[in-house]
């Protein structure tokens, strides 16, 4: 998945990348992704479910 990001980033294309997680995992996964797309413009979105 994440090579598959890195070559429509090459492309210009914008990605979502969706997860799941909360808590360390997602921070983790984050991390990860930072190091990874090193380079590449990224916006980390947040999106609050309430109910």
């Amino acid at each position: 998945m994440l090579t598959t990001a890195k070559a429509l980033l090459d492309k210009n294309f914008n990605i979502v990348i969706d997860t799941a997680l909360d808590g360390l995992d997602a921070q983790e996964l984050a991390k990860f992704y930072l190091k990874y797309l090193h380079g590449y413009k990224i916006t980390f979105l947040r999106h609050l479910v309430s109910g």
